[in-house]
């Protein structure tokens, strides 16, 4: 057993402070991408297997969508933060030799929403990559309630 001393905390919180109070950059593809395939499973949550039409609507969907920056607003404004920042992963990020993730903190993916007709639940499939082979994406159900967006139930899809 590794005795842990002071010197090993203090070292611990300042990297956890380092990593907490700097700025991030935070990339998003420009694009949403399309979801080929899902199977609801017999360990789904029961919102899944309740609202199979919306996953179907979801894989239904070929149209490419272009994510609007301007539409995302951040909300880490506190006094000793740094406001994080947006940029598209483009072309040249990608074309670089560490796929530009030596100039961006982490990079998001994101399909198509599929909604119902009441515009109260949705579906939507996120990708999450810290570096080229360190990601995950996950299928995520949202239910509206008092006007805010909650997550009910997620599933990983695939974890690199």
């Amino acid at each position: 057993d590794r005795v842990y001393t002071t010197e090993d905390s203090l070292f611990q919180y300042k990297h956890f402070y380092e990593q907490i109070s700097k700025k991030n950059v935070i990339a998003i593809n420009k694009k949403t991408f399309l979801i080929n395939e899902y199977k609801i499973r017999p360990d789904d949550c029961d919102e899944f297997k309740n609202n199979s039409a919306l996953i179907s609507q979801l894989i239904a969907t070929k149209k490419i969508e272009e994510i609007d920056l301007a539409k995302i607003h951040l909300t880490k404004k506190r006094r000793a933060f740094k406001q994080d920042s947006l940029i598209y992963y483009d072309e040249s990020l990608k074309k670089s030799p560490s796929s530009g993730f030596n100039k961006m903190d982490i990079l998001f993916s994101f399909s198509n929403i599929s909604f119902n007709k009441e515009y109260d639940k949705a579906v939507i499939s996120i990708g999450v990559l810290f570096s080229r082979l360190d990601g995950i994406s996950t299928l995520v159900y949202l239910e509206k309630k008092n006007f805010h967006w909650e997550i009910k139930c997620s599933k990983v899809l695939s974890i690199s």
